[in-house]
């Protein structure tokens, strides 16, 4: 597939009007999708979230939590017809250049361990494997593997791909 140019995207924080549409994403993507309320209150108080849009049209989204030298990726999800395109990878780096990675030290995550399209999109990224977790997910008792990365590792990667 034809990678997409960045001229056909924007990436805008979501709005309320937005929380609709990151749902019904989640519920077609994951067994532990966030629901409407979830996405609400999470990205009101405390998450910072993108979505990106190609031609106009959402696309998926990204929500993370920030500390003073960490970022945890709670969701980055891809409309199925826009996949292995780059558009998961332009995502998450406009997500960390907005943060001004400065004072960052790692990026973690976490994946469900049958989970191969992702897990090869993160090792693509550079992304390691730190940690288990046993029946993480709670609505499939599926096990994830926690995964970590230091920011410059992921800018030079994604840089060079896009």
């Amino acid at each position: 597939m034809k990678a997409i140019s960045l001229k056909e995207v924007n990436f805008i924080e979501p709005e309320e009007k937005h929380f609709f549409l990151m749902e019904k994403l989640e519920r077609e993507t994951f067994s532990n999708f966030f629901n409407k309320s979830f996405i609400s209150n999470i990205i009101l108080k405390s998450a910072v979230a993108l979505i990106v849009n190609v031609n106009k049209t959402y696309s998926g989204h990204i929500i993370a939590n920030i500390s003073s030298e960490e970022v945890d990726i709670l969701k980055i999800v891809i409309h199925p017809k826009f996949r292995r395109r780059g558009l998961g990878s332009k995502l998450l780096l406009t997500l960390l250049k907005k943060l001004e990675l400065t004072s960052i030290k790692k990026i973690l995550l976490d994946v469900a361990i049958d989970n191969k399209q992702a897990l090869s999109f993160y090792s693509n990224l550079g992304f390691e494997e730190v940690g288990y977790r046993p029946s993480y997910y709670k609505n499939s008792n599926k096990d994830a593997l926690v995964l970590r990365l230091k920011p410059k590792t992921l800018l030079k990667s994604i840089e060079k791909s896009i």
